[in-house]
């Protein structure tokens, strides 16, 4: 089977992505930025999971797409403003080229960040423009908050199972919200590619425990 499109899906941002044909689901949050991309590696060429082995012949079996499933967290103090909760190194200006650079010539068409702000800050978009020039293709994100919402209803994210308990329902990211960036490959500074709607007053994510054990 071809895969179109890898997700990205740290498990605190809450809620199951829908299994669908051409999406390899990764699901993370107790791992370093390297342990994540080794798998992003493996899922594109399972005998080519080391970065030394990434060369020209990646090119063969790419992935298009790379859609990362997080929280956008701002910082209220120390250096960053601006983090993507992913693994426990967190995704920043600070380490996003070396991120990006460890999965290079695994996505050829674009990554997409559906994270809150990724493209507000002043470090939100310097962390995408690192993303986008480490791993050579385009990167894409918002200005302001991203609505999730579960597929089955319009007014709760909970499920209840046939036991009565309570169960996450399926991430459903629908349109952006705000105006979307997008981040060239080159390393420049991100332009207006479209505009959304305005997200709603109180977007419904809930963060999730941040201990691994």
């Amino acid at each position: 089977m071809t895969v179109e499109q890898i997700i990205l899906h740290d498990s605190r941002l809450a809620g199951r992505v829908h299994p669908r044909q051409g999406i390899h689901l990764i699901q993370t949050h107790c791992e370093t930025n390297e342990q994540i991309a080794r798998r992003i590696r493996a899922a594109v060429h399972p005998d080519r999971a080391s970065p030394h082995q990434m060369n020209t012949e990646m090119r063969r079996a790419p992935v298009p797409i790379l859609t990362i499933l997080a929280h956008g967290a701002d910082v209220a103090t120390g250096p960053i403003d601006w983090v993507m909760q992913v693994g426990v190194d967190y995704i920043h200006r600070e380490n996003a080229r070396a991120f990006g650079s460890s999965i290079r010539h695994c996505i050829t068409d674009r990554i997409r960040v559906m994270c809150c702000n990724a493209a507000r800050t002043e470090d939100a978009r310097m962390a995408c423009r690192e993303l986008a020039a480490g791993a050579g293709v385009a990167v894409y994100a918002s200005t302001t908050n991203q609505d999730y919402a579960e597929v089955n209803t319009n007014t709760q994210f909970f499920l209840q199972d046939i036991t009565g308990q309570q169960q996450w329902g399926w991430i459903q990211f629908g349109n952006w919200e705000g105006t979307v960036m997008r981040f060239p490959a080159t390393g420049e500074p991100g332009v207006a590619s479209f505009e959304g709607p305005p997200p709603r007053a109180h977007p419904p994510a809930s963060h999730g425990p941040d201990v691994c054990g």
